[in-house]
């Protein structure tokens, strides 16, 4: 009976114990060249059970708070499901001069590895995985147009 009352009081013990959280940090920055000296970069960011949205315009400049909503855990998980750790680091359409088109900047930071993605007009189509993830969770005139698959990226 004593070792009967242990186990269930040391079951009880651990199942209230708070788990330690997982750390991920998801940093998405998109620049339209086009634009940029008008428009500046919009910064998508998912931490500490968050969206953020930003808008920086210019570098001395305080960024432009457009959304703060908490992000549902399961979202997180669906995109920490994305594996982007295989990728290259920078990917050039090289059939876009490069004061013209779209940049994007992907940081990713979790426990023990991050990996940072610079993109130049470029699809690719994981990275289109996580921005449709990612879009799931902000608003119609806040989600990211990413390149589209069709696009012309092989010019030699």
């Amino acid at each position: 009976m004593r070792r009967l009352f242990a186990l269930l009081s040391a079951l009880l013990l651990t199942s209230f114990v708070p788990k330690e959280k997982e750390y991920y940090f998801l940093s998405v920055t998109t620049t339209n060249h086009a634009n940029s000296a008008v428009w500046g970069s919009t910064i998508y960011q998912v931490r500490d059970g968050h969206i953020i949205v930003t808008k920086s315009i210019a570098p001395e400049a305080q960024d432009l708070l457009l959304l703060f909503k908490p992000i549902r855990p399961v979202a997180v998980k669906k995109l920490q499901k994305i594996n982007i750790y295989g990728l290259d680091t920078v990917y050039v359409n090289k059939c876009t001069p490069s004061k013209k088109g779209r940049d994007f900047m992907i940081s990713l930071e979790e426990a023990k590895t991050d990996k940072d993605i610079r993109l130049h007009d470029y699809y690719n189509p994981r990275i289109a995985q996580l921005i449709a993830e990612l879009n799931n969770n902000v608003p119609g005139k806040l989600k990211i147009k990413y390149t589209p698959a069709d696009f012309k990226q092989d010019c030699n």
